[in-house]
């Protein structure tokens, strides 16, 4: 996959047939919860964690499959980025995965 969520990709947030609520979410919300942990050295999936807090006191299945989908990440290539500091506190940061494998 060439980025955890893809662009201008819409979570749904109604249900319908095909997409039911989660029964449990406690381990939905564990499961983001650790991606928003992840998200301290993979400033790459910060996007797609951040549409997944959205839900979590009401998620889908759709929701929870991309969920996992972000904690299966695998890619070789490489990331890339800066840090901008003023003082001792962060306040700007990118990233970006290289187009080639390393």
């Amino acid at each position: 996959m060439a980025t955890p969520l893809e662009p201008n990709y819409v979570l749904a947030s109604d249900e319908f047939e095909k997409d039911k609520r989660l029964d449990n979410i406690s381990d939905y919300q564990k499961l983001v919860g650790k991606l928003i942990y992840l998200t301290l050295t993979r400033f790459d999936i910060s996007y797609s964690v951040q549409c997944l807090c959205q839900y979590m006191r009401d998620p889908l299945e759709s929701h929870a499959k991309e969920a996992f989908r972000g904690k299966c990440l695998g890619s070789r290539r490489s990331v890339s980025g800066y840090c901008l500091f003023l003082g001792g506190s962060l306040i700007s940061w990118k990233s970006k995965k290289q187009p080639t494998v390393s």
